[in-house]
């Protein structure tokens, strides 16, 4: 009965947060109860939407009853998020005409494409990197062009080759803007067959490769079927790993309204289908009309409200804490048997970890080292191995709702 009613109180806040969303974004909707304004106000920051959020709750009288030194705090991260972002969008603009002027056309990702649909909050809308997608063979010119021109590579490549392995390599602004370029030439890695037929699906994107102009600016992009299946397929990503969060449903939602008549929606079925993913995205749907978005509901939803008290708890991208960004080791191993795997986790395989220790990959004897060196570096760190128990159990908590979401089939 008490988590019943937790729960309930989970889902209250979660739809009061919607609502506030929806009064910046699509206009004034009031609220059905009195809200919790400290509660609300740590959700949206959790989300990265603190400064969309802002502007919203500004609307309500109850907001101005609301403790003024934390209403001041709100207002002025709100202030450092869009100050910041118009800074890292306008370094993001000058590498990008670089990139093209040397005469590569990579495709911008989500990112700089999603936050021009927010209009006036263009800039409300947070991106610390901005995703880029090349075709395999062009990553040593594209590094070339990025190291020459005030960017920094973070990870350390034994062979230029194995970054064609990899979901993608990142390059940080040495001037520190805190813009990081992720170079992906698989956009969803590969190490999941899922996500793996992702990646396969855009490996001959540039091939019909779309010119847009935001703001004047010259960008090229998928196709708009392409890329509203791109942020359903990177929300689907994020949420079969260690969670996804309520700015992949915005982003999704502004799409398909923008471009709802470029959009082939038998294709878009057609892919969800092929996911099993149909009652995921039919309850993605729902919870974008509580924002005040229309869509057309190409299946049946199951229980929003019990996604929506997952991406509270995942935060932005499955990182409101460690235990639950560690929580993908968990269920990470659910992906191939469809349910929890001990050994999956604690061993996982060359590909899982090629990220991390890219010269495996030249290397791969060198595997049941790093497996050794990863046990030893729990067992000998109290704070990981507390992480370790909680991330345990968050990950079997989210391997059954995938299993109620039919993502995977318990064998």
């Amino acid at each position: 009965m008490k988590k019943r009613m937790t729960d309930e109180k989970d889902a209250a806040a979660g739809n009061a947060l919607l609502t506030v969303l929806r009064t910046a974004l699509n206009g004034y909707q009031p609220l059905d109860e009195k809200p919790n304004w400290d509660r609300l106000a740590d959700m949206a920051k959790q989300q990265a939407l603190a400064a969309i959020f802002y502007e919203g709750a500004a609307q309500y009288p109850e907001f101005l009853q609301w403790d003024p030194d934390k209403r001041k705090a709100l207002a002025e991260k709100a202030v450092f998020d869009v100050t910041g972002q118009m800074r890292r969008t306008e370094v993001f603009l000058r590498i990008y005409r670089i990139l093209l002027r040397e005469g590569l056309r990579p495709l911008v990702l989500k990112g700089l494409v999603c936050r021009s649909l927010y209009g006036k909050f263009a800039d409300y809308r947070p991106s610390a990197d901005e995703d880029l997608l090349i075709p395999k063979g062009q990553f040593p010119k594209c590094r070339e062009i990025l190291l020459a021109n005030g960017f920094g590579q973070e990870q350390n490549l034994p062979d230029e080759t194995v970054a064609e392995k990899l979901q993608a390599i990142s390059f940080y602004d040495t001037q520190g803007s805190g813009l990081t370029l992720e170079i992906h030439q698989n956009p969803f890695g590969l190490d999941s067959p899922q996500c793996a037929r992702l990646s396969e699906y855009y490996e001959n994107a540039a091939d019909h490769a779309i010119l847009l102009y935001l703001n004047g600016n010259p960008i090229y992009s998928l196709p708009h079927t392409d890329h509203y299946l791109f942020l359903f397929y990177h929300l689907y990503k994020h949420f079969i790993h260690s969670g996804v969060g309520i700015r992949q449903i915005l982003d999704l939602m502004l799409y398909g309204q923008s471009f709802y008549e470029e959009i082939h929606w038998d294709e878009v079925a057609k892919k969800v289908r092929e996911l099993s993913a149909e009652t995921l995205y039919a309850d993605v749907l729902e919870l974008g009309k509580r924002a005040g978005f229309s869509a057309d509901s190409l299946f049946r939803p199951m229980n929003p409200d019990m996604l929506l008290e997952d991406m509270l708890q995942a935060g932005v991208f499955g990182a409101s804490n460690e235990a639950q960004h560690y929580s993908s080791y968990v269920t990470r191993s659910s992906l191939k048997s469809g349910d929890f795997h001990l050994l999956r986790t604690l061993f996982p395989s060359k590909q899982y970890l090629l990220a991390g220790y890219p010269y495996l990959e030249k290397h791969p004897y060198l595997l049941f080292w790093v497996w050794i060196r990863r046990l030893i570096a729990f067992i000998f760190r109290k704070k990981q191995m507390k992480n370790a128990k909680s991330s345990l159990t968050i990950g079997r908590r989210r391997i059954k709702l995938f299993q109620k979401y039919r993502l995977i089939q318990k064998k």
